[in-house]
């Protein structure tokens, strides 16, 4: 299962009540205009550490990718926030379709199309769903205004 979150309110309680079934992959794309509106970053960082690919323990249903893309400023930097793969710049097409490709996650999700789970304004709801427009993806949606 790929995901990919404006807001990230839609996917931090079913990570954190680990009701996901069987093994899930997630990799998590969050936008942000600049690190300050980067909501829930230390909880994304506490989920990235738990569940991260390089994870023991209590991740082993889950392996969850972060990667935030903050459009102006600088990108966070910390021992807090490692954990989180950040980008400098707007999230763009080619970041989303790698991560909705089949079989990027496993090779049992080769079989699978994605599943994506996108929060957002309208207009940027509206261009991801264009970029994904011959995708074999599953898109939920949740929208927002300013």
């Amino acid at each position: 299962m790929s995901v990919f979150d404006a807001n990230a309110q839609l996917m931090l309680p079913l990570l954190g009540s680990g009701s996901l079934l069987g093994h899930t992959e997630v990799e998590f794309l969050h936008s942000a205009h600049s690190a300050q509106d980067i909501i829930f970053l230390s909880e994304l960082a506490t989920l990235a550490r738990t569940y991260g690919p390089t994870s023991r323990g209590a991740a082993s249903s889950i392996t969850l990718s972060v990667r935030v893309f903050v459009s102006h400023g600088n990108v966070p930097r910390g021992a807090d926030t490692a954990s989180i793969s950040f980008h400098q710049g707007r999230l763009q097409s080619r970041h989303l379709l790698a991560a909705v490709e089949p079989g990027k996650l496993s090779q049992q999700a080769a079989t699978q199309p994605s599943d994506l789970f996108l929060c957002g304004p309208e207009g940027f709801m509206k261009q991801v769903n264009e970029w994904l427009s011959d995708q074999a993806v599953t898109v939920y949606t949740e929208s927002f205004a300013y």
